[in-house]
């Protein structure tokens, strides 16, 4: 089994196919990890191990049985209609990640924007505040010597 089949297993059984990769120490060959990153991955490392010390991962192996003569047009309806099931599944998941990248982000922004702008004006506020009270300082010193001066 390689990558390719690894990943029609992963839409055959229904799973999240994620990633292959070349990892020495991870399980070797094709599995289904549950978890944060549920799905299923390959490893393609020539040294890597059968097995792993992680109990939660699953292999997924392929079973070998002869195939019943089938009419082409059986196969080419088969195959459209897995095409079609994964192109639904994508647009299901992208239908989700549209509807939180054009309804949430656009708040989240706007209102970083105005945070970032009123930040802004109280910076220039506190700034205009400080260079007024370091005149009236100056005036009173230079007041102050002036007495002094006199006496």
């Amino acid at each position: 089994m390689d990558g390719t089949d690894c990943e029609m297993a992963a839409e055959e059984l229904g799973l999240l196919w994620l990633s292959q990769f070349d990892d020495k120490t991870s399980r070797s060959g094709c599995f289904h990890s549950p978890g944060f990153s549920a799905g299923v991955y390959f490893n393609a490392h020539p040294e890597a191990p059968m097995m792993d010390d992680n109990e939660t991962y699953r292999s997924i192996c392929r079973l070998t049985t002869p195939e019943p003569t089938r009419d082409p047009t059986d196969e080419c309806e088969m195959a459209c209609s897995a095409d079609l099931e994964r192109v639904e599944r994508q647009v299901t998941s992208n239908t989700d990640e549209l509807s939180y990248l054009t309804g949430e982000v656009p708040t989240v922004l706007a209102n970083t924007f105005t945070t970032v702008a009123n930040l802004e004006r109280m910076v220039m506020d506190l700034q205009s505040e400080v260079e007024r009270l370091s005149k009236m300082v100056e005036s009173h010193e230079n007041k102050f010597m002036c007495l002094a001066s006199e006496e």
